[in-house]
């Protein structure tokens, strides 16, 4: 609240195709405090029993904020029930949403020109770009093949977006407001934030996990948003937390750099099984050479996205080279 003010969760559902937010309120008067101790350290968890009610829905759930001892950070999460006859068509669970609140960091509003927006890519070809306050916005879709690489949200794209993570920094303190999410257990997530205005009041932020319009029914299971991290602190410092978090959460399998060869360096597109048989053979008969993997990238399947309908540069399949690697 320090530095941000006006937020809550929210349920965003879809009805006759449009969209519709839905604020809770506190259901009951118990709200649970427990200890607990993980990987990140000792902590608490606040659970906040919470409702949303609608003329013909009601949806029951719980707000769950964590604290740990001499982190920086708070953690968001956010669930919910179906206690409604009637099945509902989820878009998002978002366990930080801003309708209006106001911008303030260590006490003071930055000035709409020193304010900057990380923005985050959907994958691996998308672009991650730092943007100005003061600079208009552009909206390029790039696409290869006439499949897009952004994400294809449609009801909630918001004058800014991002894809998981995003930071608001004043670049003149070099201090960030890093808004981002800690897991991918369930779906994907995203922020949008419309344009802060010159007092830097800002509007409609929604920091949500993507279920893209899944019929959630009565009885069933309930459903959660990913967990969401909020720091304000030395830029450098914040993002540092935030990766912090995230290796907690996630637990890499893999506790060292891998070393190995990927085909897409030289060959991009044009491989075949000839050419990776022959940079098989190669690597075993150079064992000094110590790589762990081999990769082919691309260039093997017929069409992008069907990954399974392998083309005539490969005659024997794919199990063949993976033999061959084994």
């Amino acid at each position: 609240s320090n530095y941000l003010s006006g937020f809550t969760p929210a349920l965003n559902l879809i009805v006759n195709d449009k969209l519709i937010t839905l604020i809770p309120r506190i259901r009951g008067k118990k709200i649970l405090v427990v200890d607990l101790f993980d990987r990140i350290g000792k902590g608490k968890n606040i659970v906040f029993p919470i409702a949303f009610n609608d003329k013909q829905l009601f949806i029951t759930g719980d707000y769950l904020i964590t604290i740990y001892e001499n982190k920086p950070y708070v953690l968001f999460q956010l669930s919910i029930n179906n206690s409604s006859d009637d099945s509902i068509s989820l878009h998002s669970l978002a366990p930080l949403y801003i309708q209006k609140g106001i911008l303030n960091f260590n006490n003071a509003i930055p000035q709409p020109q020193n304010l900057t927006w990380f923005e985050n890519g959907y994958q691996s070809w998308s672009r991650c770009i730092l943007r100005s306050n003061e600079e208009p916005y552009e909206e390029i879709d790039y696409d290869v093949m006439k499949i897009s690489l952004q994400n294809q949200e449609t009801f909630l794209k918001g004058y800014w977006a991002s894809e998981w993570m995003t930071a608001l920094t004043d670049k003149t303190i070099r201090k960030s407001l890093v808004i981002g999410f800690t897991t991918t257990k369930h779906c994907l997530s995203r922020i949008t934030l419309d344009k802060p205005n010159s007092s830097l009041i800002i509007g409609n932020l929604h920091a949500y996990s993507q279920y893209d319009g899944i019929s959630f029914h009565k009885r069933q299971k309930p459903i959660l948003s990913e967990e969401l991290l909020l720091m304000f602190g030395d830029s450098k410092n914040a993002f540092q937390e935030y990766t912090g978090v995230i290796n907690a959460r996630m637990i890499p399998k893999i506790n060292r750099p891998l070393s190995g060869w990927c085909s897409w360096y030289y060959y991009y597109q044009e491989i075949n099984e000839e050419e990776m048989a022959k940079n098989i053979s190669f690597f075993e008969d150079h064992p000094e050479i110590p790589i762990q993997l081999i990769q082919l990238d691309d260039g093997y399947f017929t069409t992008i996205g069907d990954y399974t309908d392998i083309n005539d540069k490969f005659p024997n399949g794919i199990p063949y080279l993976i033999d061959k690697i084994h």
